[in-house]
């Protein structure tokens, strides 16, 4: 175990806090662009339709499929060019999706009517959406020309964050196949897989597409700094240091670097569980829950826990491990402790259901005005308000059945 010396300085590399800072900011911002707010290119779930919906039989295929593109890239890595070409489709949409609300907002500040050209084939495009797609078009080249580490995290980022937002679960039972099944799947690849295919299936694909001269954005892999040379860089002498120590860790490139030299992170480690907290973000927003009463911020800190829990184990073990492994337990063992403690399991476990998708849109709406969005839900009147919501209902219902009965007896 190594007690002292290098490894456990990775701790504090910026490499290792820019794996925690960016898995951060790829949930945070993927799980407010869920909320139906067009202003920040939100898309609310009545917008997406069923097919965007993740199911129980869904969330049982999905690590089937995860093992049978694993097993595929493992044997016949040319397929590896096919995932390129799916990739860089995945980018243009992905940056199209994140930037082209903002950029249509800022083109609104010189014009209350957003500026369009006419196409063949396409007819009128806004010039908002042209700038857009560019935007993705310039990524996809900078990507592919200088195979850059900022440029293929960047574009995994974007990736991450599309699907956070675009993917939704409904119900902790989805939630929980989801993350259970692929807790299987990541112990059996790395931990078992060699047993039946002599190799480390899991190992020997990344370590492959890491070797590569076109890297691929389901990895996101940073410069390691804090090497045993690291005590030359006094970076807390003067300023100058400081930005010469940063200067010098961005312009570092993956040519040339050993395996000991990068640090990286496997996209599903990101985007699985942040799909599970976009969840528990919508089901505390419905449910007009507070941060501190509702079950987001504790999942979210358990899946802090989990991946620091991750590193301190890979520098105490000196190989790879499964990031599921302990990012699973500490993010869905404590939302069914807090459920269970808060009376809110029930609900937690069949989940969101809206019978009116523009109910659902009229009520995300509201929760973002109201001023009183944050204060903690009295049980009380919120089951008396249901109550009256449901009489409401009866009646509508009723009348309505009176009028066409009418109708037809006219």
């Amino acid at each position: 175990m190594p007690s002292e010396g290098y490894p456990w300085r990775l701790l504090i590399d910026p490499g290792s806090l820019s794996i925690l800072g960016t898995a951060i900011f790829v949930i945070l911002f993927g799980c407010s662009r869920s909320l139906s707010n067009p202003a920040l290119g939100g898309i609310a779930t009545e917008q997406l339709g069923d097919a965007n919906v993740l199911k129980s039989k869904m969330a049982i295929i999905m690590p089937i499929m995860a093992s049978v593109v694993l097993v595929i890239i493992f044997f016949f890595f040319y397929a590896f060019y096919v995932l390129l070409v799916l990739l860089v489709i995945s980018t243009l949409v992905s940056t199209y999706t994140i930037i082209s609300p903002y950029a249509k907002q800022a083109f609104s500040h010189f014009r209350e009517e957003p500026l369009s050209i006419n196409i063949p084939i396409f007819g009128s495009v806004g010039i908002h959406n042209l700038v857009s797609l560019s935007v993705g078009v310039c990524v996809i080249v900078l990507w592919l020309v200088t195979n850059f580490w900022f440029v293929v995290n960047f574009i995994g980022v974007c990736i991450g964050i599309t699907a956070i937002s675009l993917l939704r679960i409904q119900s902790l039972k989805v939630s929980t196949i989801l993350l259970v099944l692929f807790f299987i799947y990541d112990i059996f690849w790395v931990f078992l897989s060699d047993k039946i295919f002599k190799k480390n299936v899991m190992v020997s694909v990344a370590t492959s597409m890491t070797s590569q001269s076109i890297s691929l954005p389901m990895l996101l892999q940073f410069p390691v700094m804090l090497s045993e040379n690291w005590t030359s860089y006094s970076v807390l002498a003067v300023p100058s240091d400081v930005l010469s120590f940063i200067f010098r860790w961005f312009m570092l490139n993956e040519h040339g670097l050993g395996q000991r030299s990068r640090l990286m992170v496997g996209m599903g480690d990101i985007v699985l569980p942040g799909i599970v907290l976009n969840f528990l973000y919508r089901f505390d927003h419905r449910h007009n829950l507070s941060t501190m009463k509702g079950f987001f911020l504790i999942g979210f800190i358990g899946y802090i826990v989990g991946v620091e829990i991750t590193q301190v184990f890979l520098l105490i073990l000196q190989r790879a491990e499964p990031a599921l492994l302990f990012i699973v337990p500490c993010v869905l063992i404590p939302v069914f402790i807090a459920g269970k403690l808060r009376n809110y399991l029930k609900e937690l476990w069949n989940g969101i259901s809206y019978q009116n998708p523009q109910n659902q849109e009229a009520f995300e709406l509201q929760g973002r005005n109201e001023e009183d969005y944050h204060l903690p839900k009295d049980s009380d009147s919120h089951q008396i308000n249901l109550e009256e919501s449901e009489i409401r209902n009866t009646e509508e219902d009723e009348e309505q059945l009176i009028v066409k009965s009418s109708e037809e007896t006219r």
